[in-house]
């Protein structure tokens, strides 16, 4: 009766222990696939992002000149922070920034350092700009939380500007 009950236990302990590794194995195998899917995320994010300068830069090379139309985040000693927001300038609205409508102007879509705007020194945090440019590069900067963060330069080109 003894062994009987050994065996029961030995066979119980090793099913325990079968269980376990299958529970344990499901676990890891679960953490592949959610570190997979995030690796697919990202990889998507960064098409999307490549995709999107890829029809900037080719609306800046089809357009030659871009608007800069937002608010200012912040003023900075290289120039101003702005925050653009994208589309397009209509005919109807160029006649105060630009002398020869002809088509839709593309406005830049997201963060960008402007240099120099006219009437930079006048300018405060919260203060709307729209004003034609051209691409001048990129800008980094430090945030205030500390990390690095990196966005398109624009130059001002346009004698009137808001």
């Amino acid at each position: 009766m003894k062994t009987w009950v050994g065996v029961l236990l030995s066979v119980a302990a090793a099913f325990v222990l079968f269980f376990a590794g299958v529970c344990a194995f499901g676990i890891f195998v679960s953490g592949i696939e959610q570190e997979s899917e995030r690796a697919t995320k990202e990889a998507n994010q960064e098409a999307v992002n490549h995709e999107w300068a890829a029809k900037q830069a080719a609306l800046a090379k089809a357009w030659g000149t871009w608007v800069v139309r937002g608010r200012i985040i912040q003023k900075l000693y290289d120039g101003l922070l702005v925050q653009s927001e994208g589309g397009f300038l209509e005919i109807s609205e160029q006649q105060n920034i630009y002398s020869n409508p002809a088509k839709p102007i593309p406005i830049y879509e997201g963060t960008c350092l402007l240099l120099d705007h006219p009437h930079e020194q006048a300018k405060v945090d919260g203060d709307s700009v729209c004003i034609r440019v051209n691409y001048n590069g990129q800008f980094s900067y430090q945030t205030v939380l500390g990390s690095r963060k990196t966005v398109r330069q624009f130059r001002a080109v346009a004698a009137r500007s808001q």
